[in-house]
């Protein structure tokens, strides 16, 4: 018997999302209805390549108030080019999360940010809320370059810490950068 947990896991990040239409590799969105991946028809995958874009067209903003308009807040880099910041924390947490897949079918991922929105000093050490993050994932064949899964709008978000708790997770070296890493790469 096949071990498919490992499947399972890159599978997870269909699941937790819904479909759109999609021309082209990343083009123009247009909404189209709700699509699910049955984990149970497809083969064991082998990761071979990971495309990671932060497309600069996305809005940055370091603002310190509650919930800066924007595609892009992060702050646990030293101030820089926050769109290849995000690049290389997604690129890390997912190289390490599809590490393990390594079966039969060799596959090619291609993920386009569309929103990474982790909290600002005066959100993370008061009320706490939520990292918004959210991409667009492709899975490519990686012999043949046929679409496999196509375009999904993968929402990966999950709760931030707030005022004690933050302090607290802080304390343990729990920090933002490494709770979004985790996650992302589970």
């Amino acid at each position: 018997m096949r071990h498919t947990q490992p499947t399972i896991l890159v599978i997870f990040l269909f699941l937790a999302a819904c479909s759109n239409g999609v021309s082209g590799m990343f083009g123009n969105t247009s909404q189209g209805p709700e699509k699910t991946v049955d984990v149970t028809q497809l083969p064991s995958v082998r990761v071979v390549g990971l495309v990671v874009t932060v497309p600069q067209s996305l809005v940055s903003n370091e603002s310190n108030s509650y919930k800066p308009r924007a595609d892009i807040v992060w702050r646990e880099d030293p101030l820089g080019d926050r769109h290849q910041q995000v690049q290389t924390i997604v690129e890390n947490a997912i190289g390490t999360g599809v590490a393990p897949l390594q079966e039969n079918l060799p596959v090619v991922l291609h993920i386009k940010v569309t929103r990474f929105h982790a909290l600002t000093e005066r959100t993370r050490y008061s009320i706490g809320g939520v990292h918004e993050i959210s991409f667009l994932l492709l899975v490519i064949n990686g012999k043949t370059g046929d679409t496999l899964i196509p375009v999904y709008q993968v929402n990966a978000s999950l709760p931030a810490f707030g005022g004690e708790q933050a302090l607290a997770a802080e304390r343990v070296g729990l920090i933002q950068k490494v709770r979004i890493s985790e996650h992302l790469a589970a």
